[in-house]
Order: C-alpha cells, then structure tokens, then sequence
C-alpha cells in the first residue's frame, strides 16, 4: 500500500514538473489574505517568479498582470468565488525580463467542510503564441476585407 502511495507521488511529481503548465491550488482565507497553498515548480519557466516567493506572497502573480487586464480579471475572480463557477480567464503579463505572454488561467472551487476556507486547484498555460496567431489572423482578415470593399467600389464606380 505504502509503495503504491509512494509511487503514486513520483508520477505526480513527474508530471507536475515536466508538463507544460503550471498547476496550483489557491486559497481563499476569511481574513481576505488569499495566498497558493501550491505551485508547480515550472512556474519560474511561465512567470519568471520564484514558486517559494509566489507561496509568501500572492501579490507578486497581481503585480505582473498587465493594468489593461487587471481590473477585468479581479472581477472575475469576485464573480466566480461568489458562484463557485468555473474560473477560465485568459489575460496578459508582463515578466520581469519585459517579456509580454499571455496566460489562460482555469480552475474548478474545491467542495471543502463546513468553515474551511474555500480552495481552487486549476492551472495555467502559456498561450502567448496562440493569441500571436489569432492576431496576425485578424490583421490578414481586415486586410482581405478591405480589398473586397475596394473592389467593390471599383467595380460600381467603372
């Protein structure tokens, strides 16, 4: 049983350390002091912020998300705890080395006991180059649309 156990959490391990995403579990304190009760050591990789600093101190994950992003998110979050919805967001930071990525962040409430704090356990993916994607789409998309409205116009006007 013990073994089992024992290789049960190397496969977690294993996993939580070479997937690409980072899976963590956040904690909803009824002092208003929300904190990571886990991170997934590749955090560093995603984020550039140190996993044992991220579990001091949630504050440093707010502090990166770009200002654009950052009021939408936050009401979210308020609007899914209130809920205990699903949590799906996708939204932008900005790394210490300048870097600008995109993160899809997704995560489900835990059904705790009774006077527990409530807890989400989710992941977050790096979607940096999809969204690069779907802007060089858009781009490609208005300029097409522009040609057929050129076109159009030419071919009225002649």
């Amino acid at each position: 049983m013990e073994d089992s156990l024992l290789e049960r959490q190397r496969q977690y391990n294993h996993m939580a350390t070479t997937l690409p995403v980072i899976l963590y579990d956040y904690i909803l304190n009824s002092n208003g002091k929300n904190q990571f009760r886990y991170l997934a050591p590749s955090c560093y990789d995603l984020l550039e912020l140190n996993e044992k600093d991220l579990l001091a101190d949630v504050s440093l994950l707010w502090n990166i998300i770009h200002k654009d992003d950052l009021q939408r998110l936050q009401q979210q979050d308020a609007i899914t705890t209130q809920h205990g919805e699903t949590f799906n967001s996708e939204f932008r930071i900005i790394t210490s080395s300048g870097q600008l990525k995109w993160i899809q962040m997704t995560s489900r409430i835990n059904l705790n006991s009774p006077g527990k704090n409530a807890s989400w356990s989710g992941f977050m993916l790096d979607i940096t180059e999809r969204k690069q994607i779907e802007l060089t789409l858009k781009k490609k998309i208005n300029r097409i649309k522009k040609f057929q409205y050129r076109s159009r116009k030419f071919c009225l006007c002649s």
